[in-house]
């Protein structure tokens, strides 16, 4: 569907409304570690620094980024429209078991036979997974994958009582 066809269809949506509604719904979650523009279709759109309205706690300075997983069936097809939308032409690609992932800005692509993995909502980047631990605990969350080494840190998987699934990494130094 073409830019004009969505302003036709879904009047206000591509303006500053839409970029106004849009930072409601990102709220306070730091995606790219500093404040950061983003101009959908000329609106403004501010992705701020992680901050706890309360006051800073040890969680809220501990998680670092979110990144989108996105399950694909070939990586070589899915990376062009990713790295368009992202703007980036670094694209770093590696192994995790028998899957191919390939990070391109904010997005985890991964193939391969995902009907062994649980499906992640994403996966948040920590400084440490010690307060990640202690808060999943408390909360009677499942975890899924205890921490094991991967080959850019330590990750664990949880599935919270709520129902989503999100993967905690621990990035090496």
């Amino acid at each position: 569907m073409a830019t004009r066809e969505i302003a036709e269809k879904f009047p206000g949506l591509l303006g500053a409304e839409a970029a106004d509604a849009m930072a409601k719904a990102v709220g306070l979650m730091n995606f790219f570690g500093t404040e950061r523009r983003m101009t959908p279709c000329g609106g403004r759109l501010r992705l701020y620094r992680n901050r706890n309205p309360k006051g800073s706690t040890e969680m809220s300075n501990n998680i670092h980024a979110m990144v989108a997983n996105v399950e694909v069936d070939d990586l070589d097809t899915a990376i062009p429209l990713y790295q368009e939308l992202t703007g980036e032409t670094e694209v770093r690609r590696f192994p995790y078991r028998e899957l191919e992932l390939a990070l391109v800005g904010p997005f985890l692509l991964y193939s391969g036979p995902l009907e062994k993995y649980v499906s992640q909502n994403g996966t948040v980047i920590v400084g440490s997974l010690a307060p990640v631990l202690e808060a999943l605990g408390k909360a009677n969350a499942e975890i899924l994958e205890a921490p094991n080494e991967v080959p850019n840190g330590t990750r664990v998987v949880a599935r919270h009582p709520d129902g989503s699934v999100f993967e905690y990494m621990q990035l090496r130094a």
